[in-house]
């Protein structure tokens, strides 16, 4: 595995203001900042603008902000969908955490699906009026039940956040609420799947996600895409008005989170090749499983029909056309859907190999993209193999995987 320490840090003009972390070392001292890195060695600790790498065996006790977010999603996972009381328990958990974000969310996510919670409303600081509650909505107050109509409605949608997004969207509320889960989830697998091995560091500033349900709100975009990820935004756009779409979310959720840990970040050299960049989207959207609300990944889980595709084709793209797909390449209806699957199967080629120094060499590669060399020369010299060993293995790879599924 490779230890590139490549901060990944978006701060607001006035900093992160959410409650610091606190570190106490073996000597009784005691430090605060944000825990931006942790592993089995250590941490790093960003206090101001200066990393300090604390070895483990210095560590008496470690409040993380980022390992107390994994922790309540992990006992929301475990939660059953109409066990409401325990729902309602673990938000005042969270609260006591310091996790306001992930509180409020899960107090929602009560009222989402018992809208006359009287525990749930007063935890939200609703005011009991008669037979109804009224609800702060900036220098504004509702009733609740006006307040679930003005949602629907674009110019007043959701704004519901967690701790690494900010979601606007004008979906019922349960789905709402889900939409932040499941965006969640695509953060704590990316950074299972990419982040740990390259040393990403956690994403201090919310990332801006709008989910739209109706075909008049939603920005168009290039292609007609229903979904996609605005890098000169930074923002994520999701078409929900023909239904919540979870695999949509997941893609562009991974670009996102690419552009934030790789492209913009405080050295800005990383650029992630257009194969790349669509086939770990796709690798994400895959191997994410579960109940809406509720994500899991499976990184043994794989998109057979992308295999079939590829495979199948007449004209399949080969090694060396796929490493020069630009992010152009997939906008346009030419054979796109063909692109995407080549991209795929190439990714899951370089990560579920049974090989295991092709997956320690693949990461060699991706510490090279965050270097800003993700040229195909890059690719192959990483790999430690030439084109025609790789379209070889890759070919025989993608047989195999389908004739034992």
């Amino acid at each position: 595995m490779l230890s590139i320490l490549f901060a990944s840090i978006l701060l607001a003009p006035g900093g992160d203001s959410r409650p610091l972390d606190t570190v106490e070392l073996t000597n009784g001292s005691k430090l605060t900042g944000r825990v931006v890195y942790e592993d089995a060695d250590g941490i790093v600790l960003l206090s101001g603008s200066n990393e300090r790498e604390i070895a483990r065996d210095k560590i008496a006790r470690c409040e993380s902000r980022a390992a107390a977010s994994r922790e309540a999603f992990g006992l929301w996972r475990g939660l059953s969908e109409d066990d409401l009381a325990a729902t309602l328990s673990l938000a005042k958990d969270c609260r006591a955490r310091k996790l306001e974000e992930e509180a409020q969310l899960f107090a929602w996510q009560v009222l989402a699906h018992d809208g006359a919670n009287a525990a749930a409303h007063e935890f939200l600081g609703h005011e009991r009026r008669k037979d109804s509650w009224l609800v702060n909505d900036g220098v504004r107050r509702w009733p609740w039940e006006k307040l679930l109509e003005l949602r629907a409605d674009w110019k007043d949608a959701w704004v519901l956040s967690s701790e690494h997004y900010r979601v606007r969207t004008n979906l019922p509320l349960v789905e709402a609420v889900q939409s932040v889960l499941e965006l969640e989830g695509a953060y704590e697998s990316f950074f299972e799947l990419l982040g740990r091995p390259l040393r990403f560091h956690e994403l201090l500033e919310p990332l801006e996600a709008q989910v739209h349900a109706d075909e008049k709100s939603f920005p168009e975009f290039a292609g007609d895409a229903r979904s996609y990820f605005a890098s000169a935004t930074h923002v994520l756009y999701v078409n929900a008005s023909r239904g919540f779409d979870r695999g949509a979310l997941v893609h562009e959720a991974a670009h996102q989170l690419l552009d934030a840990c790789i492209q913009t970040t405080r050295t800005g050299r990383g650029d992630v090749p257009g194969w790349l960049n669509e086939g770990l989207a796709e690798y994400m959207r895959a191997t994410t499983l579960g109940p809406l609300g509720r994500p899991l990944c499976d990184p043994g889980a794989l998109d057979l029909g992308r295999f079939r595709e590829h495979a199948g084709a007449k004209e399949p793209y080969d090694l060396g056309r796929v490493l020069t797909f630009d992010s152009s390449d997939f906008l346009g209806s030419v054979k796109s859907s063909l692109k995407y699957s080549a991209s795929y199967t190439l990714v899951c080629w370089a990560l579920d190999s049974e090989e295991p120094q092709l997956r320690e060499r693949f990461f060699a590669y991706l510490g090279k993209v965050c270097k800003g060399n993700g040229s195909s020369t890059a690719f192959k010299s990483a790999l430690e193999l030439d084109e025609r060993a790789i379209q070889k293995d890759w070919d025989a790879f993608v047989r195999a995987t389908l004739q034992e599924k």
